[in-house]
């Protein structure tokens, strides 16, 4: 199975779209759950992936980050 780099501008694009899909909550605690599989798994590249993720969920919910503030 390849393994892929995500640079820190895919891990804010991953974020933000599982906020807007599950919200803050429910995104950061499958991104937790998503690491945790991928570590059991063996897969440590992928799960230290989904914890950035993880964490910078948490850190756009913090600094009060909207989902419809960004428009393209």
């Amino acid at each position: 199975m390849p393994k892929y780099h995500m640079d820190d501008l895919d891990i804010w694009r991953a974020a933000t779209l599982w906020i807007k899909s599950l919200g803050f909550t429910a995104a950061a605690f499958a991104a937790g759950h998503k690491s945790k599989e991928l570590r059991e798994q063996g897969d440590l590249a992928g799960a230290e992936t989904w914890m950035k993720i993880e964490s910078k969920i948490k850190e756009l919910e913090s600094i009060g980050y909207t989902p419809d503030a960004v428009k393209h």
